[in-house]
């Protein structure tokens, strides 16, 4: 996406609050298109990537997740425990009031992890409109036991 290609007065933020954990981060662009891909264009923001991921960024900001799963439910990214998909939801829930969408995948090993925790904007785009999620949980079926890895 050429548009994407605008981001370099915000990327410096997108290295540090959005980067792509999986590869290494030479693919952050990458990661950043297929994003803006798969939800930018049905955003507020259809014909701004900057915009959208400006408002993403503000948000990442103003609501770190992972200090939220922490505080609200003891949830620490970890190598030796797991945790139901339950514990993520209801962490978020409480400290933002609405309900996120907890996205699941399986790794190499076959085990279910965490992959997304995904929050939803209303139609205005702006912080203020943070609406409950319209999936609950994707992925992860609701015995599952999600593995919350550390970082490498």
């Amino acid at each position: 996406m050429e548009k994407l290609g605008l981001l370099g007065q915000i990327q410096p933020d997108m290295a540090q609050y959005w980067p792509d954990l999986i590869n290494s981060p030479q693919k952050n662009l990458d990661l950043w298109q297929d994003e803006w891909a798969k939800h930018g264009m049905c955003s507020s923001y259809p014909t701004d990537p900057v915009k959208y991921f400006k408002v993403a960024l503000d948000f990442i900001k103003a609501n770190d997740l992972r200090d939220s799963l922490s505080a609200v439910a003891q949830i620490i990214p970890t190598n030796s425990r797991t945790y139901s998909r339950y514990d993520f939801s209801n962490a978020i829930t409480r400290a933002l009031q609405v309900f996120p969408e907890i996205y699941c995948s399986t790794d190499v090993r076959g085990q279910v992890q965490l992959e997304e925790i995904r929050i939803c904007i209303g139609i205005s785009g702006t912080l203020a409109d943070l609406k409950d999620c319209p999936t609950r949980f994707r992925g992860c079926d609701s015995n599952a036991q999600l593995h919350f890895p550390a970082a490498p």
